[in-house]
């Protein structure tokens, strides 16, 4: 190359060198910017991830609130309940609003009473700031949720709706209930339900009482066993709870005195079980057989039908199939004493209403310990009863009855329903096992005793021609049938 062109070949290749590198540069910062956007992008993303994790965490750990009422449980209807007249507490709570404010008395410091309104100075900082957030909160009342929980018991329905008429979480009155359960044993029941033998005067008055009927002199006590609506969730075990009227229930077995109270309750077990199997594990029975005198006085006797019977120790129970009149008369005269424990048992389940159907929402735990502590409430109401305002109507015509007894007629197998049988007899297999029958049929040295001295007061009455006659006709209807 000439030495005069030279310099502008240097410049020139200079200047592409130049401008390659400007290129350079420009992708590169290109590339590096794409990197940095692509960083702050994932960088973002990660961000809102992390938030959205944390908020979920901080949700899951915030309990949800349901708006029930305007002023939560004081704005609901059971509130409004507790704070009407004499009438309102009769139809919602049946009972009366003394017999109400009783109840809660005795409930106080219990289980279902925690102490949350407590107004003294707690010298402990942590519990003093406690029990001002829960008097910010404004927690429940013992009153109201004595309240909720005598109007479950006494009103039919699911857990659910009696939850939402006092504008409450259907587990919160669960847990409302086995606290009331377990505050009714604990201090309900060892006054009004002791398991305690009778004084003297009271067993000659409950026994004076029963003798009033038909003159059987020797009563003290009537048994038999009663069915609560019970559907199990578990399908395994359905046809355990299914008894021989053909539905499923839970069945309780009392014991009963001639003043319409619960001597003893067994309640839980499933409704395929009967009487007898109840009571040979019952631990009064067993107190029965070692000293029937202190519990039943000199030659006391339990009366019971023909599903209970102990093989002739303290049970009377009636002739099975008889076909002469005098047996006849002895029937009719053990069925009207033992009445008693059929008419405590309408008492009681027209008071408390949930043992005409199944409460939806409770257990087999929680349901037979609600069947326990309404036994108990049952004698204190009886006992408490000089109100007049808390007199119950116990007719079985009333919707309540009706709905009871054709909702669980139309479980009776299709046979037994076109037949028109009060009971399934096809059920009652399970019932009345191989050696029922003969129970029945054995023989009873105290139940002979008996009879011959109610039919020779037939007898030497000059009045008695129309007894005679009716048995003679009850006794000739007996003997065809068989």
């Amino acid at each position: 190359m000439p030495p005069a062109l030279r310099p502008r070949a240097i410049a020139a290749a200079f200047g592409v060198y130049k401008a390659i590198q400007r290129q350079r540069r420009t992708l590169a910062a290109r590339v590096a910017d794409q990197l940095q956007t692509q960083l702050q992008a994932e960088h973002n993303e990660a961000g809102v991830r992390a938030m959205a994790l944390s908020a979920a965490a901080e949700a899951a750990d915030v309990r949800r609130v349901v708006e029930r009422a305007r002023g939560k449980w004081r704005g609901s209807t059971l509130f409004g309940y507790v704070r009407g007249d004499g009438e309102t507490y009769r139809a919602n709570f049946h009972c009366s609003k003394k017999q109400f404010d009783g109840l809660v008395h005795m409930l106080q410091g219990s289980e279902l009473d925690k102490a949350e309104n407590r107004t003294q100075f707690v010298r402990n900082r942590g519990v003093n700031v406690t029990q001002r957030a829960r008097e910010h909160t404004d927690p429940p009342t013992l009153l109201f949720k004595v309240a909720a929980c005598m109007y479950a018991l006494c009103q039919e329905g699911s857990i659910k709706v009696k939850a939402d008429v006092g504008s409450v979480g259907a587990s919160t009155l669960k847990g409302w209930l086995a606290a009331f359960a377990a505050a009714v044993r604990s201090k309900i029941k060892p006054v009004y339900m002791s398991g305690k033998p009778f004084s003297e005067e009271e067993l000659a008055a409950v026994r004076g009482q029963f003798a009033s009927r038909r003159g059987i002199q020797v009563c003290a006590l009537a048994c038999d066993g009663s069915h609560i609506p019970f559907h199990p969730k578990n399908r395994r075990v359905m046809m355990d709870y299914r008894n021989y009227k053909g539905w499923t229930s839970i069945l309780a077995v009392a014991f009963v005195d001639s003043y319409y109270r619960f001597f003893e309750l067994d309640a839980g077990y499933p409704g395929r079980a009967g009487d007898n199997t109840v009571l040979q594990h019952n631990w009064l029975m067993k107190e029965l057989r070692e000293s029937p005198d202190t519990w039943l006085g000199p030659n006391g006797l339990v009366l019971g039908d023909s599903g209970a019977s102990d093989g002739d120790t303290v049970f009377l129970n009636p002739y099975h199939g008889p076909s002469e009149p005098d047996k006849c008369w002895f029937n009719f005269c053990h069925s009207s004493t033992r009445f008693y424990v059929e008419q405590t048992f309408g008492i009681w389940k027209s008071r408390f209403r949930f043992l005409l159907n199944h409460m939806r929402g409770a257990n087999h735990k929680l349901t037979t310990q609600l069947i326990h502590a309404s036994a108990i409430l049952h004698n204190y109401f009886i006992v408490n009863s000089d109100d007049a305002t808390s007199v119950l109507d116990t007719n079985t015509g009333n919707p309540s009855w009706i709905t009871f007894f054709n909702n669980f007629k139309a479980m009776s197998c299709p046979s037994c329903k076109a037949r028109n049988a009060p009971h399934c007899i096809h059920q009652a297999t399970f019932r009345n096992g191989p050696g029922v029958r003969s129970a029945r049929e054995a023989p009873s040295e105290v139940r002979e005793s008996l009879r011959e001295e109610l039919w020779a007061r037939v007898v030497a009455d000059p009045d008695g021609d129309d007894v005679r006659q009716v048995m003679g006709e009850r006794a000739v209807a007996g003997f065809a049938s068989q």
